[in-house]
């Protein structure tokens, strides 16, 4: 991936947060809204057991501690939803190759203040 294309992909991830952000402070829930996001791109081997990720993240938490307990959070739910897709709703039981705009038009669908 060449770098223009791959600051034009986190332009666009930043861009999607901030739309994240700004839910929060139409639902009037900013104060109390907290946010941890990275996502990257691997983009080549250092060597034979590690390989390097340009990556784009996002934090919203008031310190470390929270920062701390949002990821043990994700974590805990990656590894139950590791176990069993259980409780995890049909349409996002396999969302692999879901792109941002299918991810847009899940959110769309299920957020209260969707038109549709």
């Amino acid at each position: 991936m060449k770098e223009k294309d791959m600051n034009d992909l986190f332009e666009g991830v930043r861009e999607h947060l901030e739309g994240i952000k700004a839910l929060a402070r139409a639902h009037g829930v900013e104060d109390r809204f907290t946010m941890t996001f990275i996502c990257g791109v691997y983009v080549g081997k250092i060597d034979e057991e590690s390989t390097r990720l340009a990556a784009a993240a996002e934090f919203v938490v008031t310190d470390e501690d929270e920062l701390d307990e949002l990821l043990g959070c994700a974590i805990d739910i990656y590894r139950a939803t590791e176990k069993s897709n259980e409780g995890v709703p049909k349409d996002l039981q396999n969302t692999e190759n879901w792109t941002s705009e299918d991810w847009l038009r899940y959110i769309n669908k299920n957020s209260d203040n969707s038109e549709n």
